[in-house]
């Protein structure tokens, strides 16, 4: 008797471990650093240290962006670290975990915005794009 019991038990605990694997990813497929300074900065580069997969732009001017696209990557509250010079040859280096949407679709790409201020601070923002 006690056999039956226990068989149920194992394969329910089995399938719940296999669905908490497989927990839905961010879908990144865009970057794009927002400059909020009055300096051109330079070198600007995020970077994902479990990968080693990273993005650049050689030069975000003075209250401008740029971006890049790609193909999708999963994101699962990795940490980052973003880094760039200003016109005046002040390094900033910054970690970060960006958290998931509040409004998460396992569905969805999402652009990831990174505004940069002339203190070094870093805001992040993810919003789904329409490709």
């Amino acid at each position: 008797m006690m056999m039956k019991i226990m068989i149920p038990v194992i394969l329910l605990t089995s399938v719940t471990g296999c669905q908490l694997m497989n927990t839905p990813r961010l879908q990144v497929s865009a970057v794009e650093f927002k400059n909020q300074s009055a300096n051109d900065l330079h070198q600007v580069t995020l970077s994902v240290a479990k990968t080693h997969g990273r993005v650049s732009c050689s030069v975000v001017d003075a209250y401008n962006s740029c971006g890049t696209g790609f193909p999708s990557k999963g994101y699962s509250g990795e940490e980052l670290t973003i880094s760039w010079t200003n016109q005046l040859n002040r390094a900033f280096t910054q970690q970060l975990i960006v958290p998931k949407p509040t409004d998460f679709e396992s569905t969805s790409l999402y652009k990831l915005t990174l505004l940069l201020t002339e203190s070094g601070q870093v805001e992040s923002t993810l919003n789904s794009v329409d490709y």
